[in-house]
């Protein structure tokens, strides 16, 4: 059968790996219904509604073209949606091999997403990382030219300093984490290609055998 306990575990380790990376790319602990991320994007209710089986492959990839460039409107799903309760009959029956191929897919489509964006606030991370060491740098130069002159001032230099090593840390301590996510989300996605390959060759036999009966 297609979902099986071993999709079903693909499903969890995937729904919970891009919940922890969202939390973490809004700079919160990991945890659920963190309220630091925003509702559903656009983009997230694409993948529910392709989930559930509410567009065709062809559609769905149209519209995350439309996402990935902008383009993608509210509107565009409001009529999606009142298309599919016309045609809420007119759905033929799915195999449970279409079912999970399909929520596999639109988990792929999250976790791809989910390392878009983890690839962008590492790019932002690092940057700002890069700018707190030049600026504690600048400050440590300006307390050895002021502590001759003016111990006081050189102390608050080195005050700064020290907070911006602080905050520095987080900073890093953030981005290692993002990059091991990047690494966890490549390694999941390539896992769930693998099993939406290995269920679409099942699919595939189970067809032929299929022509194979009504032959005999």
């Amino acid at each position: 059968m297609g979902c099986g306990p071993d999709v079903f575990r693909l499903f969890d380790l995937a729904d919970a790996l891009i919940r922890d990376n969202r939390a973490r790319r809004y700079g919160g602990a990991p945890s659920v219904g963190s309220s630091q991320a925003p509702g559903p994007s656009l983009r997230e209710q694409l993948y529910e509604m392709y989930e559930r089986g509410e567009l065709d492959e062809e559609t769905f990839r149209d519209l995350q073209d439309l996402a990935a460039r902008g383009r993608l409107h509210p509107v565009d799903l409001a009529v999606l949606r009142y298309e599919r309760r016309q045609k809420v009959n007119a759905r033929p029956r799915e195999s449970e091999e279409d079912v999970a191929i399909r929520k596999l897919r639109a988990r792929i489509a999250r976790l791809e997403e989910a390392r878009e964006e983890s690839s962008r606030v590492l790019a932002s991370l690092r940057e700002r990382i890069a700018d707190m060491e030049e600026r504690a740098q600048r400050r440590e130069e300006a307390a050895r030219l002021a502590v001759a002159k003016d111990e006081t001032l050189a102390r608050r230099y080195l005050m700064e300093k020290q907070e911006l090593m602080e905050a520095q840390a987080r900073l890093v301590e953030q981005a290692r984490a993002l990059e091991e996510d990047l690494a966890r989300l490549g390694e999941l996605q390539a896992k769930l290609e693998a099993k939406v390959i290995e269920l679409e060759a099942l699919r595939s036999r189970q067809e032929l055998q299929t022509l194979r009966t009504e032959d005999i």
